[in-house]
């Protein structure tokens, strides 16, 4: 976003909380809290409640023709000259009745997430051939690294991977926590369920590491907070991280050559190919999931010490904003 021009109005549609995108946008943008997607179902770090998923699913397909003429309006009324997304199928229908472009920036859809289950469920066999129709609308499809082929978008570009370089701020935190020079530092990285799972306690007996953590986390492990601490430079400045393997996660300890430790999550589809992606990286390593849980992490942490991965092309952000400019062949929107 922040490298789109600046004389473009930015209107954005998503559920996150505002300050995530004041930490990371460096431009002025609308923020309209409205969700254009349901996640899968979670009660756990570890499981998809299919039953709940596919019955939202279905309920969000049932909705969609009324909410995409209702959003092809509301397009058309602001204005807006091209729609940008990532999985949400919705606005790539909304915006071809509203007669503009639109562009997704994705390494999986919503057909990657549910073709397993739709080889025994007819719900969802028919909310993947419902999305694979309404993601071959799309104008253009940016495919970053550790994706799958999502042969059903009929224009498709590849492009590096999206993510955030950091500058190490390693003194800064030695100083601050009063560490020693040589110690080790780790980042723990387990989205919204993970952290309650794991017994800080048990994860290694070692006094040369010091774990840090973005969200409330008991000790040993350091709480860092957003206001005081800005998360690229944390991770530039890691020894290692141990996160789950996500895309966000995974691109950034790539892009900045830290060491990652991540853990299976095979009900996802998603964690096929970034573990694929991971280890041919050479920077990564996993762990399973009890010793996630129940330690000691040692292992996999002196195999990460040892690791030197080399960085990986981040230049993906760059070159989406190109190409979102360039469908657009206007000058000013």
């Amino acid at each position: 976003m922040s490298l789109l021009p600046h004389q473009w109005q930015l209107i954005v549609k998503s559920s996150a909380p505002k300050w995530f995108f004041h930490h990371e946008v460096s431009r002025p943008f609308e923020l309209i809290k409205e969700a254009q997607d349901a996640p899968p179902v979670q009660h756990d770090n570890f499981n998809i409640d299919w039953n709940a998923t596919l019955s939202e699913g279905e309920r969000l397909l049932a909705e969609s023709d009324t909410r995409a003429e209702r959003e092809a309006q509301w397009l058309v009324d602001n204005h807006v000259k091209v729609v940008v997304c990532d999985i949400p199928p919705f606005p790539i229908r909304a915006a071809e009745l509203a007669g503009i472009p639109s562009i997704v920036t994705a390494n999986f859809t919503w057909v990657e997430i549910l073709r397993d289950q739709a080889e025994s469920s007819k719900i969802a066999s028919s909310l993947v051939e419902a999305q694979r129709d309404l993601y071959s609308r799309a104008t253009l499809a940016l495919r970053t690294p550790l994706s799958f082929p999502m042969s059903y978008f009929p224009r498709m570009k590849d492009i590096p991977l999206i993510g955030r370089s950091g500058s190490s701020i390693r003194y800064r935190l030695l100083k601050h926590f009063n560490l020693p020079p040589r110690q080790r530092l780790v980042l723990v990285y387990l989205g919204i369920w993970g952290g309650k799972d794991v017994r800080p306690q048990v994860l290694t007996k070692r006094d040369d590491i010091t774990f840090f953590s973005f969200h409330d986390a008991p000790d040993p492990i350091v709480s860092l907070h957003n206001d005081q601490w800005t998360f690229p430079d944390v991770l530039a400045s890691m020894d290692a991280v141990v996160g789950k393997p996500g895309y966000g996660i995974a691109s950034e300890c790539m892009i900045n050559a830290i060491p990652m430790i991540y853990y299976p999550r095979d009900e996802f589809a998603e964690y096929r190919v970034l573990s694929d992606g991971l280890q041919e990286w050479g920077g990564a390593t996993c762990m399973s999931r009890d010793i996630l849980i129940h330690g000691p992490w040692d292992d996999s942490l002196d195999w990460a010490f040892g690791a030197t991965p080399e960085a990986t092309n981040g230049d993906g952000a760059r070159i989406a904003a190109e190409q979102i400019v360039s469908i657009t062949r206007q000058p000013d929107l």
